[in-house]
């Protein structure tokens, strides 16, 4: 194998993956906002429950949407010259 000096950093296409994570990001937490402040306005019942209920399952996904952001912000490909992959 071959020192890291020979080797070259290919990054992977990124914008349309970070524009998706970020769209559902900004969307995902403006519905859980929305919800809250509707749940905190209401008077106690099953609407109130429901819409907690709603809030939480909205926010279930949103770290693993921030960690497969990270993630591909992090990736990359570091290939050897002059190494033949089988």
């Amino acid at each position: 194998m071959q020192s890291p000096e020979n080797w070259i950093y290919f990054p992977p296409p990124r914008r349309r993956g970070l524009l998706f994570c970020l769209v559902g990001l900004v969307l995902a937490l403006g519905v859980v906002v929305y919800l809250l402040a509707s749940a905190v306005s209401q008077q106690p019942g099953l609407p109130v429950i429901l819409m907690l209920l709603g809030a939480f399952l909205v926010a279930l996904p949103l770290p693993y949407v921030l960690y497969r952001s990270y993630a591909l912000l992090q990736s990359g490909y570091w290939p050897a010259l002059g190494v033949a992959l089988h």
